[in-house]
């Protein structure tokens, strides 16, 4: 799709800088803007969120509580990211991630 000009979205923990990597060699190599969003909340707010999805059965994730401490633990750092608090209302964070977005397309 990038070789067609379109537009791209990776979701992904990117916990590993090596696959942030790839994801910057391939923008490179296909002259295409890179934009690294990091969704970050506190650790206790994203504990209640999943907890509350596994309670209602809502989320198609198979992350439990456990999963994000032991991904959070071992993430590497990530400095180049745009840091998205997501602990705003939803709106917000899309705001924050469009403005982001917007500002490197400009």
């Amino acid at each position: 799709l990038l070789e067609l000009g379109e537009p791209v979205i990776l979701d992904a923990s990117w916990s590993a800088d090596r696959w942030r990597d790839e994801a910057r060699a391939l923008a490179r190599a296909s002259a295409t803007d890179l934009v690294e969003l990091r969704c970050d909340v506190p650790r206790e707010v994203a504990r209640e969120r999943i907890e509350s999805r596994a309670r209602e059965g809502t989320d198609a994730s198979d992350a439990t509580t456990e999963v994000a401490d032991r991904m959070a633990a071992d993430a590497d750092p990530w400095p180049t990211g745009t840091t998205i608090d997501t602990r705003e209302p939803r709106a917000a964070s899309v705001a924050a991630a469009v403005l982001a977005v917007t500002t490197v397309s400009a």
